[in-house]
């Protein structure tokens, strides 16, 4: 994204929104779990973007979203879990960016 899509995207004064699933967020969170969005957490930290990266889009003006914290389909968790999954992802990002995200 940084080498290749923002390059393009501020040559052509694009606007672009960029939404995270906070639960890959490399320094910010690393899950339980034994996979995210069907990425193991081992291959997760060479695909997804880290909280450095994240901070550098939101600086250089991409708007910074939240997704779900592990991409999972909503409609196959228990209640609980699909509450988790969308209340605490902006939590997250608060947390990484300092400010609200939405």
């Amino acid at each position: 994204v940084l080498e290749n899509a923002l390059p393009i995207l501020e040559e052509f004064k694009a606007q672009a929104i960029m939404m995270v699933t906070s639960g890959v967020l490399k320094g910010a969170l690393v899950l339980p779990a034994d996979t995210v969005a069907g990425v193991t957490t081992s291959q997760a930290a060479d695909l997804y973007l880290d909280v450095q990266a994240v901070r550098e889009l939101r600086d250089r003006g991409v708007a910074i979203g939240t997704h779900s914290i592990t991409h999972r389909s909503l409609d196959d968790l228990p209640h609980e879990e699909s509450a988790l999954e969308i209340a605490r992802p902006r939590e997250i990002l608060k947390d990484v960016l300092g400010e609200q995200v939405d």
